[in-house]
């Protein structure tokens, strides 16, 4: 689903409230910055007072919290936000998060926002596809009870074509 993350980062970014005080956003934000970097989205830090904690990167854009956190109902730090402009901000994370687990929710944020194209639904879940096609499921059903072994080669021969 990688493909997807790049077109992604053309319609929406994130939020990542952070606080210099909290142990664990200096955990996130190196692993929120690399998978933000890596994937090509654009980043807005949200600090409680608008500076620069001292483990920040040059190039950074801090912000200070206006109340976004108490609009989106934050109230554990790090958190994440995917924004979709104009309107559409949902949160994604309260809480530390894994790299892979970060992709997930985003994944999960821009599907909720109506962001997955139907064209792609099947690339980016996979699992919703299932091995054969109800066309192929048809195919082979035409042997099922006249003849079990040509049924299953069937079955397997199409299975096969799908790897």
């Amino acid at each position: 689903f990688f493909f997807f993350f790049k077109d992604l980062s053309q319609k929406a970014g994130l939020w990542v409230f952070l606080d210099e005080r909290c142990e664990f956003c200096v955990i996130q934000y190196p692993v929120i910055a690399r998978a933000a970097r890596e994937n090509g989205f654009l980043v807005r830090y949200i600090t409680p007072d608008g500076k620069r904690p001292s483990w920040f990167k040059e190039g950074d854009e801090v912000s200070k919290d206006m109340g976004q956190s108490q609009f989106l109902k934050i109230k554990v730090w790090p958190a994440t936000a995917l924004v979709v402009p104009p309107d559409k901000i949902l949160v994604i994370s309260q809480g530390l998060l894994s790299d892979d687990l970060i992709e997930e929710r985003i994944l999960a944020a821009a599907d909720k926002a109506g962001l997955i194209p139907q064209s792609d639904r099947f690339k980016v879940y996979p699992n919703e596809r299932g091995i054969l096609s109800p066309q192929d499921i048809q195919e082979a059903g035409k042997y099922l009870g006249k003849d079990d072994s040509k049924f299953r080669e069937e079955l397997q021969n199409r299975i096969g074509s799908h790897f």
